[in-house]
């Protein structure tokens, strides 16, 4: 039942079997126990992640068959609702067609007051936690398998992969920060955990207008941290994510700098006053995926044939890619070279990048046979062996050496570094040497397919060019 890859399948499952044990049946010839209110609220957050009309309906109707329990004789006081329960039921019931909807949430604030008089518990009324259920997105305890975005937290900017959206509806997101100010005035003060669900609800709309609306709510947050008005609105890692991964993702020509603004600005106050913001190199690699997606999407607007591709546009194409080296080579610069841990995911997704943009940018020029043409497919294939050599330097560094009395710690140190080293060189390299080799074939393909050569190379092939690169790759 918990395992959720099936959502709505799950929570059926576990409510028959709350059911059976409410009836205290046999389950393989042996007597169910009775549940306590863990049980229910478990099954109930099964529910709550299934989503729709659906979610709500398995919700309530398993808080009716709570309330019904714990009025019962005997042990049924145990099963007296906590916060955990209350939370649940006014995150499920405050949604609309899966959506925030400020008039539902209000409706059932009022429903759980009444139902906290009635229990005599007037102080949880004050718990913060219960408000923030109602803007809390309940699917997100559902482990996604989606591997399409490297690094995984990019996928929380998905709706802006491919560009802006140009939708105007956005009454739940106006709903949330209407939410958020009233719990102000109810000296209900809101914490990080707020401030994130109306970033990630403004995200979800994918439009420009979203975009800044999430800025704005961080900057907020940030400015109530550093000024010391709110210390449960420090933002985390986590608060600034979505906003880049939303500019890493959108493909518009202002998206790098932004995403380069957001990495400044968290390295400056990780080095004054919240040392918990410093970027990784996961953060810093989304400046280059920003890159290669405004590349992407200049092209998606060209969609002509390569040979038609105007000079300019063409020019664009591969000042995308060197930007894309540029920003991987002042990433480099940046952090600590000499390191025990590599953060395989992170140099994949940059080089794989870098290689990606070089690629593209081959293959839109191949009908320019000069090689003095600065924007000559063999320019791009240079760079693609160029960012190769780097990822080499780069993994035959040695380890940094930690020097202990202890010789066995020392051996020990050093093999686990080895290990370390290893396993960086065949996650990383590996698949970095395929999309190389990769993009050589691409492009050789794209000029057979063209039928390009010049006068005194006729068939040219960048595979036999660079054979002795090649092999070393293999």
């Amino acid at each position: 039942c918990l395992n959720q890859s099936d959502p709505s399948a799950s929570a059926k499952i576990a409510d028959d079997f709350l059911r059976g044990m409410s009836s205290n049946d046999l389950y393989k010839g042996v007597v169910l126990p009775s549940p306590d209110l863990n049980t229910y609220n478990t099954v109930m957050s099964l529910w709550s992640v299934v989503g729709g009309d659906e979610s709500q309906v398995g919700v309530n109707n398993v808080y009716q068959r709570l309330e019904v329990a714990s009025l019962g004789e005997g042990n049924g006081t145990h099963l007296r609702p906590n916060s955990q329960t209350f939370k649940i039921l006014l995150g499920t019931n405050s949604r609309k067609d899966n959506r925030f909807c400020i008039e539902n949430a209000k409706e059932w604030m009022e429903k759980i007051k009444t139902l906290l008089e009635e229990l005599g518990d007037k102080e949880m009324l004050s718990d913060v936690d219960i408000y923030n259920a109602a803007v809390s997105r309940q699917d997100n305890k559902i482990i996604s398998n989606d591997n399409e975005y490297s690094p995984y937290w990019l996928s929380l900017g998905k709706s802006f992969d491919g560009g802006f959206k140009n939708i105007t509806d956005d009454g739940s997101e106006k709903g949330m920060e209407e939410w958020l100010l009233d719990m102000e005035t109810k000296q209900v003060y809101p914490t990080i955990e707020t401030y994130e669900a109306v970033i990630q609800a403004w995200i979800e709309t994918g439009t420009w207008d979203g975009l800044l609306r999430a800025e704005d709510w961080a900057k907020r947050s940030v400015l109530s941290a550093t000024v010391g008005l709110q210390s449960s609105v420090i933002p985390r890692l986590k608060t600034i994510k979505p906003i880049i991964a939303a500019w890493a993702l959108c493909g518009d020509e202002r998206a790098p700098k932004r995403v380069k603004d957001w990495i400044d600005q968290l390295t400056m106050l990780s080095e004054t006053t919240l040392p918990h913001l410093r970027p990784g190199l996961d953060i810093f690699a989304a400046q280059v995926v920003a890159w290669r997606q405004h590349q992407i999407s200049k092209m998606k607007e060209l969609e002509t044939p390569a040979e038609h591709i105007p000079r300019d546009d063409l020019s664009a194409i591969f000042s995308a890619a060197q930007n894309c080296s540029d920003s991987l080579g002042e990433i480099i610069g940046k952090i600590e070279r000499h390191t025990n841990t590599r953060d395989v995911n992170s140099y994949t997704t940059m080089f794989t990048n870098v290689i990606q943009a070089w690629g593209a940018a081959s293959i839109s020029a191949v009908p320019l046979s000069s090689e003095s043409d600065p924007l000559a497919p063999s320019r791009g294939v240079n760079q693609i062996l160029k960012t190769i050599h780097l990822l080499e330097s780069i993994a035959a560094l040695p380890d940094r050496t930690f020097f202990d009395d202890d010789v066995n710690e020392l051996q020990s140190i050093e093999i686990e570094q080895s290990r370390e080293h290893k396993a960086f060189l065949f996650e990383c390299l590996g698949e970095v040497f395929a999309e190389a080799l990769e993009q050589l074939r691409q492009i050789d393909t794209s000029v057979r397919e063209k039928k390009v050569s010049d006068e005194t190379r006729p068939g040219k092939s960048f595979f036999l060019e660079n054979v002795f690169e090649v092999e070393k790759m293999l």
